[in-house]
């Protein structure tokens, strides 16, 4: 889930600043840019950012800026200068290539101050919890909004379920009837055995028969309603009900011919897939 977090703390000669950003993603992945001072502390940023955040594209920014006054003069940094420029002129004197040096070097290369920022750890630690708390708050918000909507999709698949089980019903009916009087007609020319009839009968009923389908699938949304509720890791559980609800959603569909049913078929199929999609963002 996408979330922002940030932090900033100002000492008398350093202000130290920090900010955390989340964007989906299956997988955990994070980008520490540091100071060269604190860059001891990359791991532990890792470590810490991946305890709360479990999945996701994180970039965590933290700088350390020396406030104004003497302390903090900038100065020019010659050797590196004139080792750019040294660079430069061996490249058009070997191989006849001219290369602007403002096109090569930015002007923060050839600059430094004249002493590294000396600050405490144990403030940028404080600054990372700050900010990584007001990331999850947005992230549990927006979890809340995604609870909201998984709700109302399982919702909708359920009113699906209930409109095939109509149409079923209806639908055996008109069967029943078509097949008694076939059946009647058949009896009554001698073409086939009573008892055979009988026995192709039930077998056909039960192939076109898809109340257990939808009795499955309508306990499969019960549990997946149950995982939405959950306060912790329950994405895999969630794609595993998914498959599923699919496959009996397949089944139904490959039972029926009736219009009705296949449209509905296709409506919860479509509904699914949207969950999937959603549920890419659930740990």
């Amino acid at each position: 889930m996408t979330g922002y977090g940030s932090g900033s703390f100002e000492a008398v000669d350093y202000t130290l600043s920090l900010e955390i950003r989340a964007v989906n993603g299956r997988f955990f992945e994070a980008k520490v840019r540091l100071p060269r001072t604190a860059s001891s502390l990359e791991h532990y940023i890792k470590k810490r950012v991946k305890e709360v955040c479990h999945r996701g594209n994180i970039s965590v920014l933290v700088g350390i800026e020396r406030n104004s006054g003497e302390n903090g003069a900038v100065n020019f940094d010659r050797n590196a200068f004139d080792n750019y420029r040294s660079i430069l002129a061996t490249i058009e004197k070997e191989y006849g290539t001219r290369l602007d040096i403002d096109k090569v070097i930015d002007i923060r290369d050839i600059l430094q101050t004249k002493q590294d920022v000396e600050f405490d750890p144990e403030l940028l630690k404080n600054e990372l919890e700050n900010a990584l708390g007001q990331l999850d708050e947005m992230r549990t918000a927006e979890g809340s909004v995604l609870a909201e909507d998984l709700s109302a999709r399982t919702a909708a698949l359920r009113s699906y379920l209930s409109e095939i089980e109509e149409s079923w019903n209806q639908m055996t009916s008109v069967i029943r009837k078509e097949y008694e009087s076939k059946i009647t007609k058949l009896l009554d020319e001698g073409m086939i055995e009573e008892h055979r009839v009988i026995q192709e009968a039930a077998v056909l009923a039960e192939k076109l028969d898809v109340t257990e389908e939808c009795v499955r699938c309508r306990s499969h949304l019960d549990q997946f309603d149950a995982l939405i509720e959950l306060d912790e890791p329950v994405g895999k559980r969630m794609n595993f009900l998914l498959q599923e609800i699919n496959r009996e959603t397949n089944t139904i569909g490959s039972k029926s011919s009736h219009l009705g049913i296949t449209q509905k078929v296709v409506d919860m199929k479509d509904e699914v897939e949207k969950i999937k999609e959603q549920v890419q963002n659930v740990l």
